[in-house]
């Protein structure tokens, strides 16, 4: 699984490593919709990785929060693993239906 995601355009390129964006505000991740629109060649293929990466990390916190929950985990490891769930599962929505 690609970590980042390389968007290339007219007058530059940006590189987003995705760990340190995503979970990413609303206002945030419409931005970077719109430089990934920039990278016409690639633009579906850069929205697929990123969608990939946040649907394959939904299941990891999921994972992370059931363990903790399981082994009576301090409560702030359950919420920080429940939140970032939550955020990359709003991510993949607008990611997914463009709202």
């Amino acid at each position: 699984m690609d970590e980042i995601l390389k968007i290339r355009y007219r007058h530059g390129e940006m590189t987003i490593i995705l760990e340190n964006f995503f979970p990413s505000s609303q206002k945030d991740l419409k931005k970077l919709l719109k430089v990934i629109e920039l990278d016409e060649d690639h633009k579906d293929e850069l929205i697929e990785q990123a969608t990939t990466w946040i649907s394959e990390h939904i299941q990891t916190y999921e994972q992370m929060s059931k363990e903790c929950a399981n082994k009576y985990v301090y409560h702030s490891d359950f919420t920080k693993y429940h939140r970032k769930k939550e955020g990359l599962q709003k991510n993949l929505k607008i990611l997914t239906e463009g709202k």
